[in-house]
């Protein structure tokens, strides 16, 4: 892995798949999956917050795959190589994924249409029906985000985040 930023408090280490915020002082290992078709630097925020809470969050470096069987696939990889102590969803079900999970949803499609018409780097990568799909097959979230993706939603994410983590949660 190449170390692409180190602030100290925490450092950023990237390789062909993933991009890694690892904290000085990890307690937990969270594996963050974003929507399917949205670039992932977005949510990069949110792997910060974590890293400043004493979280090491793993990213996919790319977008994720629209279809099914390509995103299950994918996610029972990064599970089995990575160990994540939780994993989280953004907009879509992993239900086929044992152990500790949280689901986050999007009301509507607010989320997406906001990344949709701007022009930040987390911008949409791609917009297909088969990502409708999948974004369309969540049941049951655990918490859902109403309106635009804020500053203070993503900070909601971390702290329920953070509550989900087990209480018996320690990096291998």
């Amino acid at each position: 892995m190449t170390r692409v930023f180190d602030s100290g408090e925490y450092r950023v280490y990237v390789n062909g798949d993933i991009m890694v915020f690892k904290p000085s002082n990890a307690s937990a290992r969270v594996l963050i999956l974003t929507p399917p078709g949205i670039k992932p630097q977005f949510y990069s925020l949110l792997a910060v917050l974590l890293a400043k809470s004493g979280i090491e969050s793993i990213i996919p470096k790319s977008p994720l795959p629209c279809n099914e069987h390509g995103l299950r696939n994918l996610v029972t990889r990064l599970i089995n190589n990575h160990k994540p102590n939780l994993v989280v969803a953004l907009g879509f079900n992993v239900d086929y994924v044992y152990g500790p999970r949280l689901t986050i949803g999007f009301d509507e499609s607010a989320g997406t249409m906001q990344l949709l018409s701007s022009q930040v780097p987390g911008s949409i990568y791609m917009v297909s029906d088969q990502c409708g799909q999948v974004g369309r097959a969540l049941v049951n979230a655990d918490f859902i985000i109403k309106g635009t993706l804020t500053l203070d939603s993503i900070i909601k994410i971390r702290d329920l985040i953070l509550s989900s983590i087990p209480l018996d949660a320690s990096k291998e």
